[in-house]
């Protein structure tokens, strides 16, 4: 373990961002094999290294290289979720400058939301009490959603009864991931702390409802998800 961690550290060191990369993809592979609490406590050091990896990736507009570091830790989120715990702070600014980067492919903005969501679904008490992150975490979901097509064609404004009737809603994609990350963070956060904040996003989509029909399409349909 020990000659890992030294060619770890001199790995982290260099200047060739693919070989960081790669480095954050083999520690995440270690952590999250059966190794002792002891071996595993060595590794984990290297945390902070491989989000500041993810991130020069970030800077780098090196989507491959970003793409490996985000599987990385969400497989990590998976199956050692406790060991990015303490690194949650610092998580959740990284992955809300993936998200908020429009640039970045929706795909990598998307497994950086699922990151979080997940993170909060193994230990919800990292962001239970702490209303201003749980906040930002939901309007996040809700600008991503807003981000849907603004064209709407005829068929889609007027149907017919018989083919509404008939035809299975299909949401768009953008709506859909917000969706449902919100449901899953209420199906681990205490109603009384995340129904506040859902209902004051809302309300603030509402008031906007005039000057874009996203607000309120996704303001409705959000309420239905909830409902149902």
């Amino acid at each position: 373990v020990s000659l890992y961690c030294s060619r770890f550290e001199m790995y982290f060191k260099s200047n060739a961002i693919s070989l960081k990369a790669k480095t954050v993809q083999c520690i995440s592979e270690f952590l999250c094999s059966s190794m002792s609490k002891k071996e595993s406590k060595q590794f984990r050091g290297f945390i902070f290294c491989m989000l500041e990896t993810t991130y020069q990736c970030l800077n780098a507009n090196d989507s491959v290289n970003l793409r490996l570091c985000l599987e990385s830790l969400n497989d990590l989120c998976n199956c050692e979720p406790k060991i990015l715990r303490k690194s949650f702070s610092d998580l959740f600014v990284l992955m809300g400058k993936i998200i908020e980067n429009k640039n970045t492919e929706d795909s990598l903005r998307e497994i950086a939301f699922e990151l979080l969501i997940t993170l909060i679904e193994a230990t919800p008490k990292v962001i239970e009490k702490d209303t201003d992150k749980l906040n930002q975490l939901i309007q996040a979901l809700f600008k991503y959603a807003m981000e849907i097509d603004s064209t709407i064609d005829e068929e889609w404004l007027r149907p017919s009864m018989e083919n509404y009737i008939a035809d299975e809603f299909i949401p768009e994609d953008k709506l859909d991931t917000a969706t449902s990350q919100l449901i899953r963070l209420f199906e681990v956060i205490n109603e009384k702390t995340i129904l506040p904040i859902v209902s004051n996003n809302i309300s603030e989509l509402l008031q906007h409802a005039g000057s874009d029909w996203k607000y309120k399409y996704i303001a409705y349909i959000t309420i239905a998800e909830i409902v149902e």
